[in-house]
């Protein structure tokens, strides 16, 4: 398994800026997300592969609030693009553009 190197958009840090509740979980989120970025661990309790325009990148669950990344295997990156309340996640309120 590939060591990703992780890559966090400048919205994704202004947002935990300003959620501290988030901010301070930040760390064990990206640990998990690094061990495996498809499944999670435990398997598949956390993230959701999403679809439609969103197809292609996964979601991370965390309490009320949705981590959007993608997971590039070629380079390994994990982009880490978008979070936000999970009400307002899907809505296109804000954060970053997907990379593809």
């Amino acid at each position: 398994m590939p060591d990703y190197v992780v890559t966090v958009h400048r919205a994704v840090q202004r947002f935990l800026r300003s959620h501290p509740d988030l901010q301070s979980r930040w760390e064990s989120i990206v640990d998990q997300i690094q061990q495996n970025p498809r499944t999670g661990r435990p398997v598949g309790r956390h993230i959701g592969h999403l679809k439609g325009q969103l197809f292609c990148s996964y979601r991370w669950d965390e309490g009320s609030y949705r981590i959007k990344y993608e997971v590039f295997d070629q380079d390994p990156e994990i982009y880490f693009y978008d979070v936000n309340n999970r009400g307002d996640a899907y809505h296109g309120s804000g954060g970053a553009e997907r990379r593809r």
